[in-house]
């Protein structure tokens, strides 16, 4: 069950990227909706600014989306997470936060788009 739950992860996370079309105030009305009308409070980073224009793919997503979405425990989702951090597919950047934390899925250089998950499975062949 563990696999299953770090593939959805992962696809769940990849499908929730921060682009060039993302804004904060969107990102925050389908991840934080918890948040509405008090977004001012919010200490989450400016992910567009600080990570996507420096050449990185990353989500952001809290545990209690994550695990609604996923339909798992909070157990079994940080075992999902951890699971993904060690087989190297993410990174993870959690300065400033407590249950917020961006996920590094990889990298974007003209165009060049490099997921850690197909780095490592190169490294392996």
């Amino acid at each position: 069950m563990k696999k299953d739950v770090s593939k959805k992860l992962f696809g769940y996370l990849w499908f929730n990227i921060a682009d060039e079309y993302y804004t904060d105030e969107y990102w925050l009305e389908q991840s934080a909706p918890e948040y509405k009308g008090y977004w001012h409070l919010c200490k989450f980073p400016p992910l567009k600014k600080d990570f996507y224009d420096k050449g990185f793919i990353v989500a952001s997503l809290s545990k209690k989306t994550l695990m609604a979405k996923l339909g798992c425990g909070i157990k079994v989702l940080n075992r999902a997470i951890k699971t993904l951090v060690d087989k190297g597919w993410i990174k993870i950047n959690k300065d400033g936060f407590s249950s917020q934390c961006v996920y590094i899925l990889g990298t974007h250089i003209d165009g060049n788009i490099k997921l850690f998950k197909d780095i490592m499975s190169e490294e392996v062949d």
